[in-house]
């Protein structure tokens, strides 16, 4: 187990080829270093079609992944696959990359998530306190329960105005025959 505080400021001190060279190489020299294994052609197809939002995500999740305590954490490729593939994807979709650098709570969501992704949590955490910590940092959960309440009220408001529409329609025979 690693200190949050230290991923947390490892990530601060990013150097700059994570942050402009070329994420295939790098991702595949990461996940290769920590898996032993080349990646896999699910990876390698999913980093060639990415955009630019996901590569920044990929090449941010690799320096965290590089960290001399991480490196040695001999992850499942395929929990490794679904952190790149996926997890990272859905990041680019709620927040740009760039917000790692700016926003506290995206620099520790992609810590929390680059751990659970080698199996391995922040030191002095159970299991159940690093999920919940993730959850309460969770940008893409945040934007799902967000979008889910707009959507609950554009519904409540299109139902009050259907209400609102029928009811005018009653009231109008009503005055004509009168």
């Amino acid at each position: 187990m690693i200190p949050l505080a230290e991923l947390l400021r490892w990530v601060a001190e990013m150097p700059a080829p994570f942050r402009n060279g070329d994420v295939a190489a790098i991702v595949g020299d990461v996940y290769e270093g920590l898996t032993q294994s080349p990646p896999t052609p699910e990876l390698l197809g999913a980093i060639e079609v990415a955009g630019p939002e996901q590569l920044g995500w990929c090449a941010r999740a690799c320096h965290v992944l590089w960290h001399p305590q991480l490196r040695d954490a001999k992850p499942a490729t395929a929990r490794l696959d679904r952190f790149f593939v996926e997890e990272l994807a859905e990041l680019a979709s709620a927040s740009p990359p760039d917000e790692v650098d700016r926003v506290p709570e995206r620099a520790e969501e992609l810590v929390r998530r680059g751990l659970r992704a080698v199996g391995v949590r922040p030191a002095g955490e159970t299991e159940a306190q690093a999920e919940d910590r993730l959850r309460q940092v969770d940008s893409v959960e945040r934007r799902r329960v967000l979008a889910e309440a707009e959507g609950r009220e554009r519904r409540a408001r299109e139902s009050k105005e259907a209400l609102a529409q029928k009811a005018a329609e009653e009231a109008v025979p009503k005055v004509g025959r009168e």
